[in-house]
Parts: structure tokens; C-alpha cells; sequence
């Protein structure tokens, strides 16, 4: 002991590492030479192993882990970091003579474990010729170590360049994001979410980006993570929830049409705010409508089994805020979370989108999520859409929003407006959002397509329903009919009576039967409740059965589900 420090540990007689730190000049026990290697030692299931064998036991342990340390590293310094974590600083070891020597502790460990199987973790670093801290290097060892905690099947990891790239980044985003916020280098980006059924607009989710004037474009998976694992995560969500209403205010005293901004919330946001608080009270200071903002919660949030989350969630939804449940099916606990909470929207996890085209099973996935969630009463949206082939396919089995590279990259606020994408060319009319959802909540799957969500429809569907459907909307300034959306099913029906295209199905009936259909489509809209039936005479022998429901109306234009099928002679 030197001045009350312990230079020694007391039940090891190892070097007492926060001391050793202090001592790596030229006259202490470490001194910096080339060809160091840093290892840090975590002893995995250690409180299991005391409360099974008892205290003088995992003594016993650790006494035979430094003993063990101390004759494979024969030649380096070893020391105990406190409790059940251990350091070495070694000299004239390769990668692979290392691993040989961890290799070679593992196995002498093993003897004493007493058949828990006690996995212990290294983190390994190899100095470079441009390496001068040995604090600095002993930290990277134990950010390769801290790396494989969880992980079963690895012990020990070795410190790389993606790593200190990673590792250096969180030091910088630590030690600059305060510097970021106010000098607006962290700001807001928007991706343009689309209506599937139209091609067009009808929102946008708000995305942090941190562009920064030494490091450049900062990833969110870096500053994000970081500012989660210090803590500080509520105060960029804070930050991006006061731009967003601060943009949506902007738009709104242009004049222009403005749509609804949905915003992701960490977990953190739940614990360590009022994260409620702080959404109510920004939207008041800017005055913004609660119809213009949703909130986006992780499935991951939500299977946390927060109880406080569950009260906010509820919260939300009865100030009038829309609640999306984000990457879903990509937890544990999918079906449980839309069981035990009320959500407005399901965002489909990316990692299913990317399988349309090529993984059968991720097509009949998507379909039953999208089938089960109008069910449910839950729109549906899936984010990660980047090809035609497979916004063609949700569009087809009557996903209702749509988001992905296809139809827009986040962009910065200025380009928000005036900018489009190359798929969705105008704007959806705010005005109609309630008609449009009205008409998306058509489960175009199930072989009761007229049932909205309300009726909760619980028929059996598959991926390319066989029933012909038609959603059809009528403008009655000029009694113009036009399709919104048409299956396989019923252009195959129309083919095998003989008419080519929609455009034909008009002049194929005539005059007096687009008489009778005005009358018909009058008569479903006087009883929006209720599913019309009626039959055509195509000739003496041939009957087609029809069923038709009102949907929504927006002005002068309505909106019905229609099916048809030959009647049984």
C-alpha cells in the first residue's frame, strides 16, 4: 500500500488496475513499447456460481483465474479491475498468438468451474505503431469484450477498425451533441409516406440527421444508440418534436396544404420525461392541430412491459393523437402487444417487404398482417419499399400506406413541398384523408370484402383473393364512374364475358344499365349500413350476381365496394 492506495489486491495479490493506471511512465511497471497487446476479462455467470457454491468458493475462482492469467501471460502484467473483471498488458503478441493463449486459459479455466460452465469474456486489442495511450488502448479491449457479453457461442473479440471507428464516434457524439442542437447541426428530415391506392402523399415521418462540419453525415444508428446508452435520448426527441411544429406552423401560415408528421419515441423518452407533457405542451406553443401529428413507439418500446407506457400510449390517443406501433414482427411479442394495447397503425418491419418477389413466405406474411390488422381495426403500412414489383403487390393485397426509397429519401424541411417524388406526383388533399382511410379499410382479402373494419370480419382470405372486387368512385358533377382499384379476380371475370377492359364495361351494359347503376349507387349510399344485392341479365342464360356497399363520401365524389360472379343456373 502506498499512502492508504492499494497497489495490490488483497485476495489475489494482483496489480490493482485504476493504480496501475497512474503508474505508465518511464519509471512506473508499465511503459509503452511496441508490440503491446490489452486484454479485458469478464467472468460471465459469476453471482450464480456464489449463490450455488457459496462465497469462499468464487474466491476460490477468482484466486485460480489470476493464478491462471499470471502463468499463460508469463511475461506481461496482470491485474484486477474490480469484482469479476481482469486486465492483461502483454508484449510480442500477434492476433493469432493471443488467441492461442486465451485459448489456452479457457481450457485451464474449465477445471474449475464446477460443471456451471462459466463462459468468460475477452475483448482483445493489438497496439499499432500510432498508438500512445495505454488508458485509451485498455478501453478498446474492453469495448471488444463489452461487444460479446450477450452473445453465447463467442469468448473472445478482437478490437478492429469498424470497431474504433464506432468507438470514436460515441466519444465525439458524447462529447458535441449539446453543440449540435444549438447550432441546428442535428435538424429534421422528411420521407414522404404514400397512399398505396392513389400513388399519392398523404404524410411524412419526421427522421433525426445529424450533419456535422468535421465528422460529416453522422448515421443515426451511431448517434441515436449513443445517445440512448448515456441517457440523453429524450432531449433529441424533444428537439425533433419542437422542429416538427415548428415546420407544420410554418406550412400552415403559408397557406399551403399540410399533412400529417408522424415522430419516433425512444423507450427512454417514457422514463426519463413527461414525454406526453412535452408533445401537448410544444403542439399548444405552436398551435398545431392533433391531427397533424402521430406517434411512433418500437415494438421492441412496447414488449417491454413498461407499465408507464401503456398509460401514455392511452394518454395520447384521448388528447386525438394517432399511435403507430413501428417495426412490426420483428420482436418476440408481435401478436401479444397488439393484444394488450390499442394502436391506430401497424408499420410492416422492412425485413418482410424485402422478401416480395423472391420469398413466397414473406408475401403470405405481409398479406395475413395486412388482413389481420384491418380486422383489428388498424391501418396498415409498410416502410422499406424500394422496387415497383413490390409496391405493385401491396397495392394489390390493399396495404393501405406505403414508405420507402420508391417513393421519396428523407429530405430537409425547404424541399419538403416543393419537391416530389418520382412515383407520387401530387399531394393527397387533406380534406379527403377520412375518405381515403374509409375506403382503405376494405379487407381485399377476405371473401366478405364489403365488411369495413367496424364489422370486424373474421372470413379466411388468402394472398390473391378469388372473388372479382371493384372499388369504384363516382363523381356525380358528371355522373364519371372510375375504378380506384381492381383485382386479377374480376378482370379475369370480365374477360370471360367477353369485355376487354374497364373502359369497355360501360358501353358493354349500354345506356339504360348505367341508368339502373345511378339509381343503385343512390340507393347503397341512403343505406351505408347495409351490403346491396341485385342481379344483370347478361342474356336469356347467363346471370351476374352483384354486391355493392357505400363507403365514404368527399364532396361530390362517393366511393362503394363492388363484387360480381356468374349465378349458379
Amino acid at each position: 500500500m502506498i499512502a492508504g492506495i492499494n497497489v495490490k489486491d488483497d485476495l489475489t495479490g494482483l496489480y490493482v488496475l485504476s493504480w496501475l493506471m497512474t503508474r505508465t511512465g518511464p519509471d512506473g511497471p508499465i511503459r509503452l513499447v511496441p508490440g503491446m497487446s490489452f486484454y479485458f476479462f469478464n467472468v460471465m455467470n459469476f453471482r450464480t456460481f456464489n449463490r450455488r457454491f457459496g462465497y469462499e468458493a468464487g474466491n476460490e475462482y477468482l484466486c485460480a483465474l489470476a493464478d491462471n492469467l499470471t502463468a499463460v501471460f508469463d511475461t506481461g502484467i496482470v491485474a484486477r479491475a474490480g469484482g469479476d473483471h481482469f486486465a492483461v498488458i502483454a508484449t510480442d503478441l500477434d492476433k493469432e498468438a493471443a488467441i492461442r493463449k486465451l485459448e489456452e486459459f479457457n481450457a485451464a479455466m474449465a477445471e474449475h468451474d464446477r460443471g456451471l460452465k462459466i463462459h468468460i469474456k475477452t475483448g482483445v486489442y493489438i497496439a499499432d505503431e500510432n498508438d500512445d495511450d495505454i488508458t485509451v488502448m485498455l478501453d478498446r479491449a474492453k469495448v471488444a469484450c463489452d461487444l460479446i457479453n450477450g452473445v453465447y457461442d463467442r469468448d473472445i473479440e478482437v478490437f478492429d477498425g469498424e470497431m474504433k471507428y464506432k468507438n470514436d464516434m460515441k466519444h465525439y457524439v458524447i462529447e458535441h451533441f449539446e453543440e449540435a442542437f444549438e447550432k441546428d447541426y442535428i435538424t429534421v428530415y422528411y420521407q414522404p409516406v404514400t397512399r398505396a391506392l392513389t400513388g399519392r402523399v398523404c404524410g411524412f415521418e419526421a427522421l433525426a440527421r445529424w450533419v456535422d462540419p468535421v465528422k460529416g453525415v453522422i448515421s443515426p444508428g451511431i448517434f441515436v444508440d449513443v445517445m440512448e446508452s448515456v441517457r440523453v435520448v429524450h432531449r433529441l426527441d424533444s428537439f425533433i418534436i419542437d422542429r416538427v411544429c415548428q415546420d407544420i406552423r410554418g406550412i400552415i401560415d403559408s397557406g399551403l396544404p399540410c399533412q400529417p408528421v408522424s415522430v419516433n419515441l425512444s423507450q427512454l423518452d417514457f422514463e426519463l420525461c413527461d414525454i406526453t407533457d412535452v408533445v401537448f405542451s410544444t403542439m399548444k406553443k405552436y398551435d398545431i392541430p392533433e391531427n397533424l401529428i402521430a406517434i411512433e413507439i418500437t415494438e421492441s418500446a412496447v414488449a417491454s412491459g413498461m407499465k408507464k407506457l401503456d398509460e401514455k400510449i392511452r394518454e395520447f390517443r384521448a388528447h386525438g393523437l394517432e399511435v403507430w406501433i413501428d417495426d412490426f414482427g420483428s420482436g418476440y411479442s408481435s401478436f401479444s402487444n397488439l393484444q394488450n394495447h390499442d394502436f391506430d397503425t401497424l408499420k410492416i418491419d422492412m425485413g418482410f417487404v424485402r422478401g416480395i418477389g423472391n420469398n413466397p413466405k414473406s408475401e403470405v406474411i405481409i398479406a395475413s398482417i395486412v388482413s389481420m390488422s384491418k380486422r383489428l381495426g388498424l391501418a396498415s403500412l409498410a416502410e422499406g419499399v424500394e422496387t415497383e414489383e413490390q409496391y405493385e403487390f401491396l397495392r394489390r393485397i390493399g396495404c393501405g400506406l406505403i414508405q420507402g426509397y420508391f417513393f421519396g429519401k428523407p429530405e430537409p424541411y425547404e424541399n419538403r413541398v416543393t419537391k416530389t417524388s418520382k412515383v407520387a406526383v401530387q399531394p393527397e388533399e387533406p380534406s379527403r384523408r377520412a375518405y381515403y382511410d374509409k375506403i382503405c379499410s376494405v379487407n381485399l382479402l377476405s371473401n366478405n370484402p364489403h365488411a369495413i373494419i367496424s364489422d370486424f370480419d373474421y372470413q379466411p382470405f388468402n394472398s390473391y383473393n378469388s372473388l372479382p372486387i371493384l372499388l369504384i368512385e363516382v363523381d356525380w358533377t358528371d355522373y364519371t364512374v372510375s375504378f380506384l382499384y381492381i383485382n386479377n379476380a374480376y378482370r379475369k371475370f370480365m374477360e370471360s364475358i367477353g369485355i376487354r377492359s374497364t373502359d369497355e364495361i360501360e358501353s358493354f351494359f349500354g345506356p339504360e344499365a348505367r341508368e339502373n347503376m345511378r339509381k343503385v349507387y343512390e340507393e347503397a349510399e341512403n343505406n351505408p349500413d347495409e351490403v346491396l344485392s341485385f342481379n344483370v341479365d347478361l342474356d336469356e342464360k347467363t346471370v351476374i350476381k352483384c354486391r355493392i356497399r357505400f363507403l365514404a363520401r368527399a364532396g361530390e365524389t362517393c366511393a362503394y365496394s363492388f363484387s360480381a360472379r356468374l349465378k349458379d343456373s
